[in-house]
């Protein structure tokens, strides 16, 4: 393979490409680059581990296909490789999210259907509450997010 020259990009790779993505999306896969991962990892034990797989390998329509169900029964193990940035409100809410849904299951609190799930909800967490930590996450996401672009785009590695 020669590094030096320019990719040649073509209508066939574009096209298989399209077509790999729209399995991706018809599969319901929702994270290309966990499933890359996948695939990779798939690969690495298979015995071809001496050269690096081919985009192919990795990404058609055929394979995602053919691997989708066993990428969803482990998921899990790969879906943590991507970057997730979190907020200090994010992490409150999904403090107050976690305290209701344990108060909801509660042994202790007696059953009522619909109204029950509202009312366990609404004291762990008020949707004044829920609406002002929202607004606040989405403040400090642009905020997070424009350093981000402002680091790459002075050509800081920032990952």
């Amino acid at each position: 393979m020669n590094y030096g020259r320019k990719p040649r990009v073509d209508a066939k790779s574009a096209f298989r490409m399209k077509s790999a993505v729209s399995a991706l999306w018809e599969c319901k896969i929702d994270s290309p680059y966990a499933f890359a991962a996948f695939r990779v990892v798939a690969h690495h034990l298979s015995d071809r581990k001496a050269a690096p797989p081919k985009i192919d390998y990795v990404f058609s329509r055929k394979v995602v296909e053919a691997n989708a169900e066993q990428f969803r029964r482990k998921v899990e193990s790969y879906d943590v490789l991507e970057k997730r940035i979190l907020t200090p409100a994010h992490v409150r809410l999904l403090v107050l999210w976690e305290n209701a849904r344990r108060a909801a299951a509660s042994p202790n609190v007696p059953r009522s259907g619909e109204d029950h799930t509202e009312e366990v909800a609404n004291s762990a967490l008020p949707s004044n509450v829920y609406a002002q930590l929202l607004a606040q996450a989405n403040e400090q996401r642009h905020e997070i997010e424009a350093d981000l672009y402002r680091r790459m785009a002075s050509g800081e590695w920032i990952w």
